[in-house]
């Protein structure tokens, strides 16, 4: 059973860490038959891309590119690889990993992207990236996601399904 002290953790999805994230991209989607269905532009390149394949998509992250809360990049730090999971409530969860004594990272930050996030370490060192979709209006972004009419509250996965099958609107 949910309560509000035990936050729910869904959508897991991993992201790679690459050079170049548009030729990634393609690669992933001309070779492999993946669909890009999000990214993410600063400065006029793309930082992140999420691809889908079936019901399961990966993340794609510039190793260059946002750094770290606590400073660094991805390359500079020598990551390849993070797991993202989805929240209902960032701060929440981030407080039940911390009296767990769960690493952490980085503490809850807004991102101009459209997320709240927070980086914990597994008892592996492995980084965990736990982030909540913010709602509209709570941001400032430069997103190519072209799916304004879909509201933020619902999920990035679930909006990218959406997308994928036509729904462009929901009906209030």
């Amino acid at each position: 059973m949910e309560t509000s002290s035990n936050p729910v953790f869904r959508e897991p999805f991993p992201i790679l860490y690459v050079a170049d994230v548009a030729r990634s991209a393609r690669f992933y989607t001309e070779l492999l038959g993946f669909r890009q269905t999000f990214t993410w532009d600063a400065a006029g390149t793309v930082q992140f891309a999420y691809l889908r394949l079936g019901s399961t998509g990966i993340g794609l992250g510039a190793r260059s590119g946002v750094p770290w809360a606590d400073g660094g990049t991805a390359a500079e730090r020598g990551r390849t690889f993070e797991l993202c999971i989805y929240v209902d409530d960032v701060d929440l969860a981030s407080a039940r990993l911390l009296a767990a004594g769960v690493a952490q990272v980085a503490p809850p930050e807004t991102k101009p992207w459209g997320e709240r996030l927070t980086y914990f370490l597994d008892p592996d060192g492995n980084p965990l990236h736990i982030t909540m979709v913010l709602p509209e209006g709570n941001h400032a972004g430069n997103s190519s996601d072209t799916s304004d009419a879909l509201p933020r509250s619902i999920g990035a996965p679930a909006r990218r399904a959406l997308q994928e099958i036509g729904v462009t609107r929901l009906s209030q």
